[in-house]
Formats: structure tokens, C-alpha cells, sequence
């Protein structure tokens, strides 16, 4: 069953990134509710967590935006798969919900694992990354293909948002994205 789980992530990311770069992946926009999603999110991990004997946490009040549910449901679970991959037995990974300012939101996911070198910020949103050095969230790593945060990214910067990476080698990464409320586009 594990096996097969692996060979459908693998597949499901082969087909997103394929969508991505023919740009015919098309957003549906709805108003929803960040807290649900990473509680969703968090939910949907918690048996890989306890498998490591980590601590996965989320603080989330409710917040209502617009945006595809779905799309983001899969921008939380990439960072948050990868947060707890990369993080040792007995760590901790976190899901922040927040407003940033009046016309934006944020999810943070944050972790106290091995952390990433700032070299290698930009590359580790490359598809198939395979950097020597990188260590974290990249293909590196056996059952991995190097594709979550290339994903994760793309379906951001399509809801008009941004990932922001933050890390400190051998204590923590942080990836805060970043997202508009109410996209321009969206409003009728």
C-alpha cells in the first residue's frame, strides 16, 4: 500500500508539473477558509508525524479568502510533507494562518529540522532539484522527486502570491506563503 501511495504522489506530481508548464492549469476561485484548510492539513499528516514522533501543530483562527481550495489544500500539503521529511524524530512542524496586512494573508509552515543553506533558496523551487549541498526539500532524499515545492510555487505566484523561504542550517526552515485576499482578477 505504501508503495503504491508513492507511485501516485510521484505520478500525481509528473501530471501537475506537465499542466504547469503547458499553463493549462486554470484556478476556481471560491471564498474559503484558511483555518480549515490547514487543520485539514495537519489532520491528513498527523499519522506521517507520529510515525517520526513529531509534534504537528496548527494555530489558526478563522480567515476567509478567495481562492481555489483545492490549490492551496496542495500548496500546504507539499510544504508540510516536506517539513516532515526533513525533520529529525521528536522535532516539531508548525502551520501558521495569519493576516499580513489589510489586503493580504499568510500560511507559514515551519519546522525545527536541518535547515537549508541561503545558496540555495532559489534552487530549490527548480523541478527535479537535485543540488549536492541541498539537503531539504529537494530530490536528495529517497522517494522524492523534487517536484513539491516547484508545485507549490507555480500555484501560488498563479493566485497572485509569492513563497518567501527563511533557514537557518541545522535549526529551522520556515516557507511563509504569501497571498492576496481578494485577487483583482477574481472580483466580478
Amino acid at each position: 500500500q505504501r508503495n503504491a501511495n508513492r507511485l501516485k504522489r510521484l505520478v500525481d506530481e509528473m501530471l501537475d508539473v506537465t499542466r504547469i508548464d503547458a499553463g493549462i492549469v486554470k484556478l476556481e476561485p471560491t471564498e474559503i477558509d484558511l483555518a480549515i484548510i490547514a487543520s485539514d492539513v495537519v489532520e491528513e499528516f498527523s499519522p506521517m508525524a507520529e510515525v517520526k514522533h513529531q509534534k504537528l501543530t496548527t494555530d489558526a483562527s478563522r480567515l476567509r479568502v478567495y481562492g481555489d481550495g483545492p490549490k492551496i489544500h496542495r500548496i500546504v500539503a507539499n510544504l508540510v510533507f516536506n517539513a516532515i521529511r526533513y525533520t529529525p524524530s521528536s522535532g516539531t512542524v508548525e502551520v501558521l494562518v495569519g493576516e499580513l496586512d489589510a489586503e493580504h494573508v499568510f500560511i507559514r509552515v515551519r519546522d525545527n529540522g536541518i535547515g537549508i543553506p541561503e545558496t540555495e533558496w532559489q534552487q530549490i523551487f527548480e523541478p527535479f532539484s537535485s543540488h549536492e549541498k541541498t539537503m531539504h526539500h529537494t530530490s536528495s532524499v529517497p522517494d522524492s522527486a523534487g517536484l513539491g515545492l516547484y508545485i507549490a510555487k507555480n500555484l501560488t505566484e498563479l493566485h497572485g502570491g509569492k513563497i518567501v523561504v527563511d533557514s537557518t542550517v541545522g535549526e529551522f526552515s520556515e516557507f511563509t506563503v504569501v497571498l492576496p485576499k481578494r485577487n483583482d482578477d477574481d472580483r466580478e
